[in-house]
């Protein structure tokens, strides 16, 4: 059996918390070895209602409280009680398809790849019949962030070199991790939809979600830039032109959201 530690950070999450553990539980095959919630200081009923699945699944479930810090800290507490092999995310208002782990794990079992994501909504043109996959390098990392938190599942060894998030970071610090990741190892997403991304809502043209903050978005995007420079991932003509790539992107994003996002969601089209 292959052990995979799933970390769940949830905040306010009573009306979604729910549907997240049900889809890790009804996974296809037999490979969650421990499913751990992390109460990032929640003023709701989501410990309670982790609870009453914790009386279900006793073996199963833990939950962690905390106070909030923000997601990059609960991940980070999550990965400290940790015990899998392996070490999967997923943000408390996602859901995974029935079949995530058992893509994810054939490819890995198939293929030398530290760390595997997937797609959602569709972004990759895959569906749950494509089996395709994307390799990820450190470059193309910097272009673009390919990794959805929800999606990923990767090696525990991988955190010998990369030790987690920035604590206290809110905006970007995922993309900062799997940009460090890609530096070191071998990466890929698999081209099929392997999660239900928030109700579907538009990852950042939709007004929810820290993504839809786009200039604090840009802002960490923009450190982990001059912090790639100054561990030397990057020289510093490169650290100005993925700066001036990542501001024409955020210029882009204001387009899309404001003037073509909002007006057909008023429209009604």
């Amino acid at each position: 059996m292959c052990e995979i530690s799933v970390i769940i950070p949830a905040y306010n999450a009573e009306y979604t918390i729910s549907e997240a553990l049900n889809s890790v539980c009804g996974q296809h095959g037999d490979f969650v070895k421990e499913i751990i919630v992390v109460d990032d200081g929640s003023s709701d009923n989501t410990s309670t209602i982790v609870i009453g699945f914790s009386e279900k699944y006793p073996s199963l479930i833990k939950l962690i409280k905390k106070n909030n810090e923000g997601v990059a800290s609960a991940r980070n507490e999550g990965v400290k009680y940790a015990t899998g092999t392996f070490i999967a995310f997923l943000d408390a208002d996602d859901v995974w398809y029935p079949d995530k782990l058992q893509k994810q794990m054939k490819f890995i079992n198939e293929h030398n790849f530290s760390l595997v994501g997937g797609g959602f909504n569709g972004i990759y043109n895959g569906s749950n019949k494509d089996d395709g996959y994307i390799e990820i390098s450190f470059k193309m990392q910097l272009f673009k962030q390919y990794f959805q938190p929800s999606t990923v599942l990767f090696k525990r060894d991988v955190l010998l070199k990369v030790p987690g998030f920035v604590a206290g970071r809110r905006y970007c610090e995922d993309a900062l991790f799997f940009s460090q990741v890609c530096y070191h190892f071998r990466c890929a997403v698999l081209t099929s939809d392997l999660i239900k991304y928030g109700d579907d809502k538009h990852p950042y043209a939709s007004g929810k979600g820290l993504g839809s903050h786009l200039w604090q978005m840009e802002k960490g995007e923009l450190k982990n830039f001059y912090i790639l420079l100054k561990d030397r991932k990057l020289e510093y003509k490169e650290y100005l032109f993925f700066s001036g790539y990542s501001l024409l992107k955020f210029c882009r994003r204001i387009i899309i959201k404001y003037f073509i996002y909002y007006p057909k969601n008023l429209l009604g089209l």
